[in-house]
């Protein structure tokens, strides 16, 4: 699995695997610092865990409130 572009905070970017949560670089960077992402072989990957969607998570506990 590819690693995925996060945005942190204030214009701070790095990568995390959606898999396995690993991250590179360790502390996020600017985004013209960052560069290519690094090739990742992800042990994880297509083992049938679910994965959970962060964003969809987050957006259905802001309407149960």
């Amino acid at each position: 699995m590819a690693f995925q572009k996060i945005n942190m905070w204030d214009n701070r970017f790095l990568y995390r695997c959606p898999d396995c949560g690993e991250e590179t670089p360790l502390n996020p960077v600017q985004e013209h610092e960052l560069g290519p992402p690094p090739f990742h072989d992800c042990p994880k990957a297509d083992l049938g865990e679910p994965r959970f969607d962060m964003v969809e998570i987050l957006s259905n506990q802001k309407k149960s409130l």
